[in-house]
């Protein structure tokens, strides 16, 4: 299996050095289990796709915390981070 690696964020946004760390132990994983993985450019991120890509993830945050919350008997809004609190609120407004 040929994998592709993005190591760049679309917004610029920081990544913490958990989540580089984890991806380099996950790209050698991937290469010890003989696939060959390689890093990639996004050259067709634009505008439109980031906007389909966004509402796509925020119903799919909304539909998960949806259905943690029926599951507890409760909103589980103030237990997640505030970016998924924004996300899941955006993911409640907008149709995937």
């Amino acid at each position: 299996m040929r994998i592709g690696v993005y190591r760049s964020t679309p917004l610029g946004l920081p990544v913490s050095e958990d989540a580089w760390n984890a991806l380099d132990e996950a790209v050698r994983l991937a290469r010890d289990c003989g696939h060959v993985v390689e890093d990639i450019a996004l050259p067709m991120v634009t505008r439109e796709i980031f906007n389909g890509f966004a509402r796509v993830v925020s119903a799919s945050i909304a539909g998960e915390l949806r259905e943690h919350a029926m599951r507890l008997g409760r909103s589980v809004y103030d237990d997640v981070e505030r970016n998924v609190r924004v996300l899941g609120r955006f993911g409640e407004l907008m149709s995937a």
